[in-house]
């Protein structure tokens, strides 16, 4: 530990006995949950973006653990553990870290291992008063702490459940809209679909079969969907007998017959989507808005008003509270109130706190009901840099960014040299040279006969290595190499923001092949990912899990899923053989690369026509994080020249 470390540890420690004897003075008991926590459990509550960002392990006995990526849900099971039926009132607070992986690369910001101190009110019978002592409460840690500037912001997602239960439109719409409210592009997505809903919709399904089905006979329709896969020649692999396809086919033709959200329904909630401002004046608009939309939006309006109230009362100005209708979409866990707190120092995407209601998430965690809570953690490294002046701290460049930081050279090559790296064997590697031997760069032997590095005729300012076409994604993102052949599918799994971090600059014309979701032919239901999204929903509902998808492309697939709104499934890491694993029963669907498709076909799967993720080919990759002289940058430009062509 460094001076300058030990003096940050120390201050931490004296501003944690401050925060913490704020929370102790109101009644929370300090607790110190464990560091290492079940997987399923975190991973089933948490929610896509912070799943992506959480640490999970397997121990010697095969458990799947992971490193507490926040201290509510530990804090929730310590509860369930002490209060097994989850029928008392009860106050914890805590100070301890936390571990999230930062796909930019950590720094003082944004460290992969934080501090959180923070408390949860669990079972509290006043909704309204808990809420309003949670705000006050964290802002008088704050102030015990010496910042007292800052700004807080604010939403309800509660107002958005009211409005929607009020609102006119057939119930498997209002299913499909409250799962997808959390990810604004699919929800958008799904209100268009849903307000205009018509024969269309069976797109994709096979029509001669849905024209036999009829959702009063279900053991009619299910005779005939074994009929027509019998017929076909299709084998039902995984998880999904044909009577959970037939419901899936059946439920598609009732949403062909249903009536479409009327179009009054779905601009009120576009309107209040659209709500923004400070609070009172949030308020004002809500009533005009919604407040007449039905019985619960009323009550969710007057709730609203009235949380105004008591946090003026006890001494919040509310015409400083910023309110927003969307803030809170990407907090899964959240069920109501929700805040956090920005200071002016350090921006809003980097919050110093934050917190809000959330009462179904101890019956997720394990106990037998729902239970009212509602908690604040504060980020008490980002905290103490708010706290301190501007002039006295700043935030180191993690290694590696895209900003300059310089990496050592590739081992065995020459200083001051441009690196291109090419991919070490197979087609990729003799299409590779092929092409570079067509733009005139001529590779000849350099030092051992039998070594992995070359020189090109005519360019003594290059050094050519031979590494694995995923080694050469790592290489790039590192710096230490200057350009780089290999496919665009591993440059967008292996180096998140990747257009922040390196540029394509030749598209090769060579190695093409498409990263795709791919599922059981049998799955006759499931046409797109869409219609993957709500089966997914009801799988998890009638097999108590989520689907697993097999791939190694696990950040794509996290990333084009969310886009699409598919969120009840777990990725199962595949380290080869992935078309396989539905039929083994390892995974019920995959992701992955493919160029042809008869692979896939093959094993019993079929692609969805609008699953495709990447359509991939190699790329002259070039890193922005390399260090380059003059020399060198002049190669670089003659290589990219050749090779464009």
């Amino acid at each position: 530990m460094t001076a300058e470390t030990a003096r940050d540890f120390e201050a931490l420690e004296r501003q944690a006995a401050l925060i913490m004897s704020a929370f102790i003075g109101a009644g929370c008991e300090a607790v110190a949950p464990a560091i290492i926590q079940p997987a399923d459990v975190f991973l089933d509550v948490i929610g896509e973006e912070l799943r992506a960002r959480t640490y999970v392990f397997t121990d010697p006995e095969g458990q799947e653990l992971c490193l507490r990526p926040d201290l509510t849900v530990p804090a929730c099971r310590l509860y369930i553990h002490r209060h097994p039926a989850a029928d008392v009132a009860r106050r914890y607070c805590y100070n301890g870290s936390v571990f999230r992986f930062q796909p930019l690369g950590a720094d003082a910001a944004r460290p992969s291992e934080f501090r959180q101190a923070g408390f949860e009110l669990i079972g509290e019978g006043d909704r309204l008063a808990a809420e309003t002592e949670a705000l006050v409460l964290v802002t008088k840690a704050l102030a015990a702490a010496g910042c007292t500037d800052y700004r807080v912001r604010m939403g309800d997602l509660g107002l958005f459940q009211a409005l929607l239960a009020d609102l006119e439109m057939p119930e498997r719409g209002r299913q499909r809209l409250r799962a997808q409210f959390w990810r604004p592009e699919a929800f958008r997505a799904a209100l268009g679909r849903l307000t205009a809903i018509s024969p269309g919709s069976l797109a994709g399904l096979p029509a001669e079969l849905v024209s036999k089905l009829d959702p009063a006979d279900q053991a009619a329709a299910e005779a005939h969907v074994a009929d027509h896969l019998q017929k076909h020649g299709i084998e039902v692999i995984g998880a999904r007998p044909v009577s959970e396809i037939t419901l899936g086919l059946l439920a598609a033709v009732e949403d062909a017959k249903a009536e479409p959200i009327p179009a009054a329904s779905a601009r009120l909630i576009e309107s209040y989507l659209a709500i923004a401002g400070a609070a009172p004046l949030a308020g004002r608009l809500l009533r005009d808005k919604i407040g007449a939309a039905g019985p619960r939006s009323r009550d969710a309006v007057s709730a609203f008003a009235s949380r105004l109230d008591r946090l003026a009362d006890a001494g919040i100005d509310v015409s400083a509270l910023a309110f927003s209708a969307e803030f809170g979409r990407t907090l899964e866990y959240y069920t109501g109130f929700v805040f956090d707190i920005v200071s002016p120092k350090l921006g809003e995407r980097t919050p110093i706190a934050g917190g809000g209601r959330y009462d179904m998430l101890l019956r997720a965690a394990g106990a037998p009901r729902d239970v009212p809570a509602v908690g604040s953690a504060i980020h008490t490294e980002r905290l103490l840099s708010a706290v301190e002046s501007s002039g006295q701290r700043q935030i180191p460049v993690a290694a590696g960014a895209p900003n300059g930081a310089k990496a050592s050279a590739a081992p065995g090559t020459r200083p001051g040299k441009l690196l291109l790296a090419i991919p070490s064997k197979g087609r990729l590697m003799e299409d590779t040279v092929a092409a570079m031997a067509r733009a005139g760069l001529v590779l000849r032997q350099s030092g051992n006969e039998r070594g992995y590095r070359r020189e090109i005729v005519g360019e003594d300012d290059v050094d050519v290595i031979f590494v694995s076409a995923s080694e050469i994604a790592q290489q790039l993102k590192a710096g230490r190499v200057h350009l780089g052949v290999t496919g665009e599918d591993l440059i967008r799994e292996e180096i998140l923001n990747a257009d922040e971090r390196v540029d394509l600059v030749v598209k090769l014309g060579f190695g093409h092949a498409d990263v795709v979701v791919a599922v059981p032919q049998g799955w006759l239901d499931v046409v797109s990912m869409a219609t993957l999204a709500e089966m997914a929903r009801t799988f998890r509902r009638q097999h108590g899990r989520r689907l697993r998808v097999a791939t190694k492309y696990m950040h794509l697939t996290r990333t084009f899923f969310r886009d699409k709104g598919v969120t009840d499934y777990l990725i199962v890491e595949s380290l080869g053989a992935t078309e396989g694993t539905p039929a083994s029963g390892t995974a019920d669907l995959i992701v992955d690369i493919t160029s042809t498709g008869s692979t896939l076909r093959a094993n019993g799967l079929k692609i969805l026509p609008d699953g495709v993720i990447l359509k991939s080919q190699a790329n002259l990759v070039q890193a922005r994080a390399a260090s380059r002289n003059a020399r060198v940058a002049d190669a670089e430009r003659r290589i990219v020249a050749l090779l464009k062509g």
